[in-house]
């Protein structure tokens, strides 16, 4: 599968870029990339997410944060809440095919010199170069993507937000996907040296996550799994003995984590219950990654 994806920022750059479906982008990086993806949303993943960008920060690596939740992005409320971003741009892609009513009117050239369908914005991308939080003595490039109200097509508006991220220099770029187990999800999965799988210990949670881990294996990455919210210690040890060597560690209920949010802070920069347990979980994922 071809798709072609324009983004363009405020200083009127252009870029297109044409790849299959199945490569990433950017194969000549030195930098590794880790996204952090669930079945569904509200089971941690951003909190994970947002936890391993601090840790990797304060160590002093060189960090690009992307997020690639394109259906609710919150990823930038986490770090003062930015919103005076430093670049923002139109993320355009081509119409749906099902926008046509006969095949002649799909007419693209096949050495791409020619693109007579127009294309449609779908989304905006957002870009915050070096940002140094209030709480921290680092800086991070964070990319934001967000699909427009009420459009379809949020996998190719990831697509774009990801392709933004590979302009920058990093030694770890971490990608918050959007839950699920769709296109939006396989984008990051197949941008990735690395995934990390957040779940609930319930029946439903266990299902999900056994589809989420054949899709990872069908690609080749390399996974671990980190369960959130033990309530069901059975399906929990179900979980630890499924997913074997790649089990991470568990993550306790922690009521203070939406107080973190409201403050606009990393969740390990509260005295609480689970901020120890996160630094030990991004521990433990920095060993898989360096």
């Amino acid at each position: 599968m071809l798709f072609m994806t324009r983004v363009k920022v405020n200083s009127g750059m252009v870029k297109d870029v044409e790849k299959s479906a199945t490569k990433k982008y950017r194969d000549d990086k030195e930098g590794k990339t880790v996204s952090i993806l669930s079945s569904k949303g509200g089971v941690g993943k951003t909190t994970i997410c947002v936890s391993l960008i601090d840790f990797l920060a304060q160590k002093g690596f060189r960090i690009t944060a992307v997020d690639a939740d394109v259906n609710a992005p919150n990823l930038a409320k986490w770090f003062d809440n930015i919103s005076d971003w430093d670049k923002e741009g139109d993320i355009k892609i081509f119409p749906l095919p099902n926008v046509y009513k006969k095949c002649r009117d799909i007419k693209i050239l096949c050495d791409g010199t020619e693109l007579p369908v127009e294309l449609e914005k779908r989304g905006d991308v957002y870009v915050k170069e070096k940002y140094t939080p209030s709480f921290a003595n680092y800086s991070i490039n964070l990319i934001s993507g967000d699909i427009m109200k009420g459009k379809t097509g949020s996998g190719k508006v990831v697509e774009g937000t990801i392709k933004t991220s590979d302009d920058f220099d990093y030694d770890f770029r971490v990608i918050d996907s959007a839950p699920g187990t769709g296109y939006p999800v396989l984008t990051c999965i197949i941008n990735s040296d690395y995934v990390v799988l957040v779940t609930e210990a319930t029946s439903l949670g266990f299902k999900d996550l056994k589809k989420l881990i054949g899709i990872v294996e069908k690609k080749g990455v390399p996974y671990g799994v980190v369960t959130n919210m033990d309530t069901d210690p059975e399906i929990a040890n179900q979980i630890r003995s499924y997913v074997g060597e790649n089990y991470v560690s568990s993550l306790p209920y922690d009521e203070t984590i939406p107080l973190a949010l409201k403050k606009s802070l990393p969740p390990t920069r509260l005295e609480s219950p689970s901020s120890k347990k996160l630094n030990e979980i991004s521990e433990k994922i920095f060993s898989k990654i360096r």
